[in-house]
């Protein structure tokens, strides 16, 4: 079972080809056989049926929450069919076009970033913004004032023929959808975030080499995937590990308790008459130690417990004991009374950032953030040095043929994507001396996200804070224009509800094209197809759904719900006349200093014992999965004092089949949903 953990630190998979009976000699393992036409076909299917899954749960069928992790659950449970039963059917028909182990590779890095731009990752938040304030503006909230002089034509549709009332109403019979309306919005904010995506890329190619192979970062959310991705042995079907026992009882526990949970919610439709069955583990309530202190949600999630298990032990440890430092500062701040600001209330809840509501915690946990990302930068500057030697310099002995992109297009995609960020930023309404701190804020969210995930291998990662927030505080809102805030209010769409956007797939999908011989470039097609399909495919599913049925009989969070409390929270911060506060930047620096405290003491101390990246992470919505965290960091700890990492590693089948049977009992449910209640979907997955 260690062969997963090789091949994230050898850079090479040598069983990429589609077993014969042969020997597969090392340099026929190329991209070349792995970027093939029929993986990016079944990488565009994958896409399709997950975006379908996506939008139809949080719009007709209102059911699970599966694309708000970093590894979405609709991504696994498809991903883990293609696995288990259609390679092995492809195998039985005819040995010869079963996939290959590159080929599943280059379908996981179309499908994981595929899975994360509709719903909650870019799509449904980017239509509910932009046909938010033209539809719910009235005399009453005032934003015909405050924000719709302030926004350029080309910037959001306007409810030219009742455009957008038929969006969130629903068409009239015979009516057509008004596509003509968004052609243009869409058109500009598809050039944005191309734009976006092409800096992103960027960093990403350029960080791979430093935290693969420098430092060494595992990326743990991939090794499950990676495991299921083995090649057969001749005469097989399945790899090594779904072969084995213990795959399949993780798989059936899984199946098992979700079958079991599903059939507790949805007794009353099926056996009215008789009692509902107990719910398995934790159904979730709110946990109060002491009347001071914010409340630990309990709820044990198998999902998280599964990738939990790939995690580092002393990143596991470093989470819940500062989530639980964390909640008694906040109690201890509570009990004498102290606030910064006096109005956390309503500045510290701007896109639901601070932690718990409090405004001193989530400060110290974004200056922490701010110290990963600049201290890590600092740590790769030889390598950063010598990408841009090399972008300068093509004879620069620092190979890139191995990477998506060469340096010199790695630097360029960030130069020319920022820079055109920049004036669109400008032209949307954000002021010039606004620009460079938001920009800043905003790639500080990005890059620290995606170090949460590469490193920390956390599901649920958020940044701690909004760039927004952070642009509200250092500016106030007494000196800003109101077309910076109404800027400000849109550029949510940026943030993926603060996921860090897409750069934390692009960096995993990098990780798995250095898992492959040959040049990368090759696998710089199947990303931009799989954005490509997904943002189509997504806004137009979105569209459709939302005109045949009316948005505003969806409970699709993103889309209804999210984009009107923006705005009404901003309307709040410039009517507050807010002044910048330095009580916020002290709790920023000493969230930065007790960062670089933690990080002196892990470098200096081989037996300390507190992870430094665990401080930012503690202070997200990754709180929510503080029970699943404890239990798997105390299993592990169990195994690895029996048995050391021989028995750690025995148990990986075990949690693989946990996490592929989790995500299928999760797809079963929906389709149950759409058989027995239809437009009454029962909540399988989510927080």
């Amino acid at each position: 079972m260690g062969r997963v953990d090789e091949r994230l630190q050898s850079d090479k998979v040598r069983s990429a080809v589609p077993s014969t009976g042969q020997s597969t000699d090392a340099s026929e393992v190329t991209l070349a056989r792995a970027v093939t036409p029929r993986a990016l076909a079944i990488g565009t299917l994958l896409i399709i049926a997950i975006d379908f899954w996506n939008i139809h749960t949080e719009t007709v069928a209102r059911a699970s929450r599966v694309n708000i992790t970093q590894f979405p659950v609709s991504f696994v449970a498809f991903f883990a069919l293609i696995v288990l039963v259609v390679n092995p059917v492809l195998t039985a028909l005819r040995r010869r076009w079963a996939l290959a182990s590159g080929e599943m590779l280059v379908i996981l890095g179309m499908g994981l970033i595929g899975s994360l731009i509709p719903s909650y990752g870019l799509t449904s938040i980017l239509i509910g913004m932009l046909a938010t304030p033209f539809y719910h503006a009235s005399p009453e909230n005032q934003w015909d004032i405050y924000f719709l002089d302030h926004i350029p034509l080309w910037l959001a549709p306007r409810n030219t023929d009742f455009a957008l009332t038929h969006l969130f109403e629903g068409l009239p019979p015979g009516a057509s959808i008004p596509w003509g309306v968004w052609v243009v919005p869409l058109f500009w904010w598809g050039t944005l975030i191309a734009a976006v995506v092409a800096f992103s890329l960027g960093i990403a190619v350029i960080l791979r080499r430093q935290w693969a192979e420098h430092e060494r970062l595992v990326y743990p959310l991939l090794k499950p995937a990676i495991a299921l991705t083995e090649q057969p042995h001749p005469g097989a079907f399945w790899a090594d590990i779904v072969l084995t026992r213990l795959f399949w009882a993780g798989f059936a526990l899984a199946v098992g308790i979700s079958v079991w949970n599903y059939l507790s919610s949805a007794h009353s439709g099926i056996f009215s008459m008789v009692p509902p069955p107990p719910r398995i583990l934790w159904p979730g309530q709110w946990f109060y130690l002491d009347r001071y202190m914010p409340p630990i949600w309990t709820v044990f999630n198998l999902y998280t417990f599964g990738f939990g298990y790939f995690v580092d032990q002393d990143i596991l440890l470093s989470f819940w004991v500062f989530n639980l430092l964390l909640t008694a500062e906040i109690g201890l701040f509570r009990r004498v009374g102290y606030q910064i600001g006096g109005d956390t209330g309503i500045l510290g809840y701007i896109g639901g950032s601070s932690l718990w509501g409090n405004a001193e915690t989530a400060w110290q946990c974004f200056g922490a953030l701010v110290f990963l990302v600049l201290g890590g930068l600092y740590v790769a500057r030889r390598h950063l040095a010598d990408v841009v030697r090399k972008a300068l310099r093509p004879d620069h002995p620092l190979d890139d043929a191995g990477d998506m992109l060469s340096c010199r297009t790695a630097v360029l995609c960030v130069i020319g994507g920022l820079a055109y960020t920049f004036f669109w930023f400008h032209a949307a309404g954000l002021e010039y001396r606004m620009l460079i701190p938001y920009l800043f804020a905003l790639l500080i969210t990005y890059i620290g996200v995606t170090r949460f995930v590469a490193e920390g291998g956390v599901l649920y990662a958020f940044t701690p804070m909004s760039p927004q927030e952070f642009m509200v505080r250092i500016n106030g809102t007494a000196s800003t224009t109101a077309s910076s805030m109404t800027f400000l209010t849109f550029s949510f769409i940026l943030c993926s509800n603060r996921k860090g956007f897409l750069l934390p797939p692009l960096a995993q999908v990098t990780r798995l094209g250095g898992l492959l011989r040959g040049p990368g470039r090759r696998l710089f097609v199947a990303v931009a197809l799989a954005i490509l399909v997904a943002f189509i495919v997504s806004i137009l599913m979105t569209l459709y759904m939302s005109y045949t049925y009316g948005a505003s009989n969806f409970r699709d969070y993103p889309l209804t719900r999210y984009p009107p409390s923006l705005f009404n929270r901003t309307l709040t911060l410039v009517k507050s006349y807010a002044e910048t506060d330095p009580e916020h930047f002290m709790f920023l620096g000493i969230g930065a200093g007790v960062m670089a405290l933690l990080t002196y003491l892990r470098y200096r101390f081989p037996w300390w014992p507190l992870h430094p990246i665990g401080l930012p992470i503690a202070g997200t919505e990754a709180r929510t999965s503080i029970v699943s965290i404890i239990v798997v960091w105390g299993i592990k700890s169990v195994l690895l004092w029996a048995g050391g990492v021989v028995l750690y590693r025995r148990g990986i089948p075990f949690f693989v089949g946990l996490i592929a049977g989790y995500s299928i009992a999760a797809l079963l449910g929906h389709l149950a949903d759409q058989v027995w209640f239809s437009g009454q979907g029962h909540y399988i997955h989510g927080w």
